[in-house]
């Protein structure tokens, strides 16, 4: 995180606490980088992400958020969050 230009949160609304990702937030904060936090099941995340990164100049992203152990299911939720924000191809 200390050395991204901008940090990209993705947890659920529904999903008050997370202490790493908590921790994250605070940092990027304290070290004055960028931050957007935003529930990746949000129909308007793509878009939301998209408009966010066209007004930074990002080289390096780090995107946090709660493990898959804590939240199942939600790599492949962030994942599919970010093939379409990117439009990345599947090989």
């Amino acid at each position: 995180m200390r050395d991204a230009d901008a940090t990209l949160i993705l947890r659920p609304r529904s999903m008050d606490k997370d202490l790493g990702t908590d921790w994250t937030a605070r940092c990027a904060v304290r070290f004055g980088r960028p931050l957007l936090v935003l529930d990746p099941g949000d129909p308007e995340a793509a878009s939301a992400i998209r408009d966010w990164l066209s007004a930074l100049e990002t080289q390096t992203l780090n995107v946090a958020g709660p493990s898959e152990g804590s939240v199942p299911g939600i790599g492949d939720q962030v994942y599919a969050l970010l093939v379409e924000v990117f439009g990345w191809t599947q090989a």
